[in-house]
């Protein structure tokens, strides 16, 4: 597939969705597939969770984060029905407040959070009696997590089998001619590759590829996780700078941040900060330590902390789907509806202006 219709920069959850989104629109895609270590899917915690922490729950990007989430259901039984991997996926999300100055300001956000609950020190004992004394917390009962890592095999296994999708393994270098109706990309093989429409979702390394059109802001900010192999919550639980998400065969934490630039390397310092987040929100911390599995994956993050989606200001047949920070495994699945909906020339399904890369302008 020499002259596909699109041309997919990244193999990321994000590049995947955006590929298998126009495939569905019948748009034929060549996904580039580059070889760069540290990808964030790979160390992804796959939180769902807009209602947590104090990001907008209005406005055009609360709109946004909410719809990404509401978008799951659909999206994994769409995957599961067309690859057979059912994605494990939970419900359920507490917010934890330590002290009575933290839960009134979690009283106060929940006013703006319709299915949100306030629950005190009883009840959170009551709801998972694993956790350590409380001052109180939230319960977002419509947040929760999906396995980020059966999700990419979901994701790959439908690609797989799509012959309107080839995959090329190689590193992308450079953009050129991006302006034309015909974007092309170097690859680091030699090859090029020419396409009507190029999507770039090349993760933390977005900002490094020569030739594009502005400067994109983009950075990695390594993040570190960890795996107990006791199950020791019931629900996500956020607290004490970081979270816990039950799994099937044990428990993940999460997360660290740390302007480490391409270094991804778990470290000594990371296993010490997440060692601290259980002690923390674990009555007995001791049944789920020591880890046993630490990871660490690049972040692509933007000064704002949301992504870069939609279409570059001065070249249109280049679209952005990068720079989805902390947020990736949330926002994967509409962001591809949106960057699909644009590639075959349609407007996008919800309101991407507060995403332009025009708001980092100046």
């Amino acid at each position: 597939m020499q002259s596909p219709d699109v041309i997919v920069a990244g193999a990321g959850l994000a590049g995947l969705t955006a590929a298998l989104a126009c495939a569905r629109r019948g748009l034929t895609v060549t996904i580039i597939a580059g070889s760069q270590h540290g990808a964030a899917s790979a160390a992804s915690a796959g939180v769902l969770g807009p209602s947590i922490g104090r990001g907008p729950k209005g406005g055009r990007v609360g709109r946004f984060m909410f719809a990404a989430r509401d978008r799951y259901p659909s999206f994994l039984d769409d995957l599961h029905e067309r690859s057979g991997i059912r994605v494990p996926a939970s419900t359920g999300a507490l917010e934890i407040a330590f002290n009575e100055t933290h839960l009134a300001e979690l009283r106060a956000r929940a006013a703006a959070l319709p299915s949100t609950t306030v629950l005190d020190a009883a009840d959170v004992a009551y709801r998972d009696p694993r956790l350590a004394p409380v001052a109180g917390a939230l319960h977002h009962p419509l947040d929760g997590a999906v396995d980020p890592g059966v999700l990419l095999a979901a994701v790959k296994a439908t690609l797989a089998a799509d012959e309107r999708v080839a995959i090329v393994r190689a590193d992308v270098r450079t953009l050129g001619a991006v302006g034309s109706p015909l974007p092309n990309v170097g690859l680091s093989t030699g090859a090029t590759f020419s396409a009507p429409c190029l999507v770039l979702a090349t993760g933390a390394w977005a900002g490094t590829i020569a030739g594009l059109p502005r400067p994109l802001p983009v950075r990695p900010v390594k993040g570190e996780v960890a795996v107990a192999a006791a199950v020791a919550v019931r629900e996500v639980t956020f607290g004490a700078g970081g979270y816990l998400v039950p799994r099937d065969t044990g428990m993940l934490v999460g997360a660290t941040s740390a302007d480490a630039g391409f270094d991804a390397a778990p470290s000594e310092g990371g296993a010490a900060e997440l060692s601290a987040v259980v002690r923390a929100l674990l009555r007995s911390p001791r049944d789920t330590t020591p880890f046993v599995e630490q990871r660490a994956g690049l972040r692509p993050m933007t000064p704002d902390g949301y992504p870069i989606l939609g279409p570059d200001p001065d070249a249109p047949s280049l679209i952005y789907a990068c720079g989805y920070s902390r947020n990736g495994v949330l926002v994967s699945p509409l962001a591809a509806d949106c960057i699909a909906a644009l590639a075959a020339g349609e407007e996008a399904p919800i309101d991407l202006s507060a995403f332009s890369l025009s708001r980092f302008a100046g």
